[in-house]
């Protein structure tokens, strides 16, 4: 007879971390008739319910090819974007339109906030968590009502209700769902599998990065992420150079507007 951890480990192999996985996993959630729910609308919903949660940390372009997929399977699911992110600018003109699209196709956009770069002082905690709000707020074009905590494990425990209507790891949201993670490409107790087959409510943290980038180990999808970065920067820069030529080029012509522009401000 398996035992228990036999048969969740047997329940793991099943998952494929691939975009073909993932959507796999919501076509098992879709037969099984759950509801699925945006982060700030949980707690209103009733019934057999999925919560799926992106946490962005490394790509937005990840993120919105995931919301693609999910909104081909005709699936809503709730986004978190860093402010402070040290792999994508959302304030860039390209990102602001990918996570403008993410909101345009359903799904809710919400503050993946990363306790360490908040102030120690609490007055200034309180204004540096209403600009990120209202930041990227102005990104996405709606009011983000809601927020989750950045590796909470290894960061600065904040509570946040006085500024946020919905967070991800609320005593509310964990008494009516269940709590499951990709982290690190590695199940805890339950899989979503484990779930679905127990009719369970539950709230699915899913990182873009795990199931779109190519590879099967964690080392591969780094270095397909990294390969996939280093062209974007290498586009960015022939631009830019392009960009900088053309202003040399008529360089006379841009003094004379910008002296020209000044004389009228």
């Amino acid at each position: 007879m398996n035992t228990v951890s036999e048969r969740q480990q047997s329940a793991a192999m099943k998952i494929e971390f691939s975009k073909q996985g993932y959507a796999n996993l919501l076509e098992q959630m879709r037969k099984a008739n759950y509801k699925f729910v945006r982060m700030s609308e949980a707690l209103e919903s009733s019934g057999k319910r999925a919560i799926l949660r992106h946490d962005v940390d490394f790509s937005v372009e990840y993120a919105f090819e995931m919301a693609e997929l999910e909104n081909q399977k005709g699936v809503v699911a709730t986004y978190f974007f860093m402010t402070t992110s040290e792999y994508y600018n959302v304030f860039s003109e390209k990102k602001r339109n990918l996570i403008n699209k993410i909101s345009n196709l359903g799904h809710e956009v919400g503050l993946h906030c990363d306790t360490r770069f908040l102030p120690k002082s609490k007055n200034d905690q309180e204004f540096f968590f209403a600009s990120q709000l209202n930041l990227l707020s102005e990104v996405c074009g709606s009011k983000v009502r809601s927020a989750s905590q950045h590796v909470p494990t290894d960061t600065p425990v904040v509570t946040t209700g006085n500024w946020i209507e919905f967070e991800a790891y609320s005593d509310e949201i964990g008494r009516q769902f269940e709590y499951v993670s990709d982290s690190s490409m590695t199940w805890r107790d339950k899989t979503p599998i484990d779930l679905i087959n127990a009719g369970t409510s539950f709230q699915f943290l899913a990182h873009p990065v795990w199931w779109i980038c190519d590879g099967y180990t964690q080392e591969d999808k780094f270095n397909h992420f990294q390969t996939d970065e280093n062209k974007n920067l290498r586009k960015n820069v022939a631009s830019y150079l392009l960009y900088m030529q053309r202003v040399l080029d008529k360089r006379d012509a841009f003094d004379a507007q910008f002296a020209h522009t000044r004389q009228r401000s």
